[in-house]
């Protein structure tokens, strides 16, 4: 906008001094008394190799041009990022956002210390209706002698060790049922040297329930066999040689026994 203001002065002032030069060349007449016309003009003159007179004073400036059209947006230029700014104010802290959706649950923890004991309860209020405590039924005997027989021959054992609720009879060798329930028996034979082999039954009211049996003849050998049973009141259990000429090893050291217990009353 400068330049352009620049330019419009001195194309005033070059007007000017051709302006002021035209005149001078008119007011001066002819020498031999002719008139411009007969022996040209001023300008005519100036071409015949007269010299220009210098410059007069410039004149006033004018006034200033109207804004130029603005130019089109120029290159982004290639300059280096200036350093980095400083951290700004902290702003306010923002208003609470909404709950997320619920994640799936995590891994179960590891197992936690036990906690202390608390303290005894209070005794519960009596009921019109108490029930019973279970019957407690177990028996152990042994055979403290040596036992020789025949086919379905009573196996007696003779020692009792325990008898709780007298259900096993030591001269009989049979066990009767007083309680009915769910009963474990169990049955130990040692066996004899001797060319008599071990070989006996547990029967259930005559029943055959197992068997046990060795006949390796010259050699003692101990032989077991166990059994969980269902008995009803008056169910008699007991063991009895199976075929002739059998024997059972027995002495103090007790290697032959027959034993039993109710697991539950029913």
């Amino acid at each position: 906008m400068m330049t352009s203001g620049i330019g419009r002065i001195a194309i005033l002032s070059v007007s000017l001094v051709l302006w002021t030069f035209s005149s001078r060349c008119q007011a001066q007449p002819s020498v031999s008394g002719d008139t411009p016309e007969q022996k040209g003009s001023c300008c005519n003159v100036c071409g015949q190799g007269l010299m220009i007179g210098p410059s007069g004073t410039p004149g006033i400036p004018g006034l200033p041009g109207s804004s130029g059209v603005q130019g089109p947006r120029g290159d982004p230029g290639f300059g280096l990022p200036g350093p980095k700014g400083d951290i700004g104010d902290r702003g306010q802290k923002g208003d609470q956002g909404e709950p997320g959706i619920r994640g799936p649950p995590g891994k179960e923890g590891p197992t936690g210390s036990s906690g202390v004991k608390g303290q005894k309860g209070e005794p519960g209020e009596t009921t019109a209706v108490t029930p019973t405590p279970l019957s407690v039924v177990a028996f152990s005997a042994f055979r403290t002698t040596h036992f020789e027989g025949n086919n379905l021959e009573v196996v007696i054992f003779n020692d009792v060790a325990v008898n709780i609720g007298s259900g096993y009879d030591s001269d009989t060798g049979v066990f009767t049922c007083s309680v009915p329930g769910l009963y474990f028996f169990t049955v130990n034979l040692l066996s004899r040297r001797t060319g008599l082999h071990s070989y006996a039954h547990l029967l259930k009211n005559g029943d055959n329930v197992f068997a046990i049996a060795d006949s390796h003849s010259g050699y003692h050998h101990q032989s077991s066999n166990s059994v969980i049973l269902v008995l009803n009141v008056g169910d008699r259990i007991w063991l009895a040689l199976y075929g002739n000429n059998k024997a059972i090893y027995g002495d103090s050291s007790r290697h032959s026994s027959f034993s039993g217990f109710i697991i539950r009353s029913m």
